[in-house]
């Protein structure tokens, strides 16, 4: 008998929550498993991460589900740990069973106890003959900064030691705090998993039609793009040099802290900023030669944090901003936190030496690194365009963005949650494409 895989997820929230949102995945970011009827924390269950169904529109998934309905596994939802519990005793020799956990995005607020331990021994003692057949998901796909890891490195590894590592899977969207805890646990499945690769198609499949999809040839306006929206100190002052020591004509930029924008559609509403966060509009993107990406993180500690200065220490971090670099075909420099230049490059991007001297991304001192990173910008924005578009257009640049843009779709085909939505089984040997979407068929044709 073949097993059918499933994932549970669990949702403590009330019956009467919003239905607009599928809650099946996206759990509350407070949300707390804990025995039913009882107050008493106990593990996080946000994940953060996107329901690979929602790549589609309902018309499209109905034609997928004709075609091959086994594309869609498994996926359950229970209300409290009693519940789970049930259904692995109920279900657990017809079911391969994956259960979804959280990591929080600051690794210290994860626990004030034992509770994880104890949580994973009372599911040991009440599914003692389902126990060691079942998988655990553990992760956060969205923001982990690393801060106090050596706390919380040996309180995670503690609290899962009663589980075969093989069985463990973890996803983190920082990619050195993966390379951590991957060789922390040597037997288990850890990966990074950052959510935008997949939002960013998501969006784009939305909005985008297939012409300007890809790799614009044409002369552009623009020398840089710069795209802000919260207020922060790196932020301030590439805005304030660009306005005050350059030629801003040459600029497509935006700080909507400041209410400066590209247009009339950008404004201060949460839907609207995650969509210009996952998909700005070509005709802007393709309008510049070079990027700015004023990142999350420009310090690599927490100014708010309090404590020893260790425990404020974060892992070098990056987001969709430098993403944009590789989707959207644009040589960027990087306004971040010093090493991760260093870290776009071990996960496998390529940076741009050969235009900027990346000699900044080594420089700690915050002052010292902003004018190294200003003057790659001062250098260019002297430049006429029409010189920026012969550079822009050599040989060994747009072999390096395609090559960018080659890795971000594999990180898309290699996206863990498709284990669970079968999606890459649209693209069998017996067809060229499924002619769903022209975004989604370039990603698992680009092999």
């Amino acid at each position: 008998m073949i097993q059918r895989h499933t994932i549970l997820f669990i949702d403590t929230r009330p019956e009467d929550h919003n239905s607009e949102i599928d809650w099946t995945i996206w759990q509350d970011p407070n949300s707390i498993l804990i025995p039913e009827g009882v107050t008493q924390p106990s593990i996080k269950t946000q994940t953060h991460d996107v329901n690979p169904r929602e790549l589609f529109s309902p018309q499209q998934m109905e034609k997928i589900l004709q075609e091959d309905a086994g594309i869609l596994q498994n996926i359950r939802t229970v209300k409290h740990f009693e519940g789970l519990v049930d259904y692995i005793n109920r279900n657990g020799h017809t079911d391969v069973i994956t259960i979804n956990l959280g990591i929080a995005t600051h690794p210290q607020t994860d626990f004030g106890g034992h509770e994880l331990g104890d949580w994973i021994y009372r599911l040991s003692v009440k599914c003692k003959d389902q126990f060691k057949n079942l998988n655990f998901r553990f992760a956060n796909c969205w923001d982990s900064y690393g801060t106090n890891m050596r706390k919380w490195l040996p309180w995670f590894l503690d609290s899962i030691d009663l589980i075969d590592n093989s069985k463990i899977s973890v996803e983190l969207a920082n990619y050195e705090m993966a390379q951590l805890l991957k060789r922390s646990l040597p037997g288990a499945d850890v990966r990074f998993n950052l959510v935008y690769f997949k939002r960013m198609v998501r969006q784009n499949m939305t909005v985008s039609p297939k012409e300007t999809f890809g790799l614009w040839e044409g002369k552009r306006k623009k020398s840089f793009l710069c795209l802000n929206n919260f207020p922060k100190w790196h932020r301030d002052k590439v805005v304030d040099y660009i306005h005050k020591d350059c030629d801003s004509r040459k600029f497509h930029v935006s700080y909507l802290y400041r209410d400066i924008r590209l247009n009339h559609s950008q404004t201060t509403q949460t839907h609207d900023i995650q969509h210009w966060q996952d998909t700005p509009p070509w005709t802007i993107m393709n309008d510049a030669y070079f990027y700015i990406a004023t990142e999350t993180h420009y310090n690599n500690y927490f100014d708010w944090h309090k404590g020893p200065s260790e425990e404020r220490k974060m892992f070098p971090y990056w987001t969709e901003k430098m993403l944009k670099s590789a989707y959207y075909y644009l040589p960027m420099i990087v306004v971040g936190m010093p090493g991760v230049l260093k870290s776009w490059r071990d996960a496998g991007f390529e940076s741009f030496p050969e235009l900027f001297n990346e000699g900044y991304d080594t420089i700690k001192n915050r002052e010292k690194r902003m004018d190294a990173i200003l003057n790659e910008v001062g250098k260019y924005a002297e430049m006429e365009t029409s010189a920026l578009h012969d550079i822009y257009h050599k040989p060994e640049i747009i072999a390096k963005l395609k090559r960018n843009k080659a890795k971000f779709n594999e990180y898309v085909r290699k996206e863990p949650s498709f284990q669970w939505t079968k999606i890459d089984r649209l693209y069998r040997n017996d067809k060229d494409y499924s002619g769903l979407n022209p975004h989604l068929d370039e990603i698992f044709l680009d092999k």
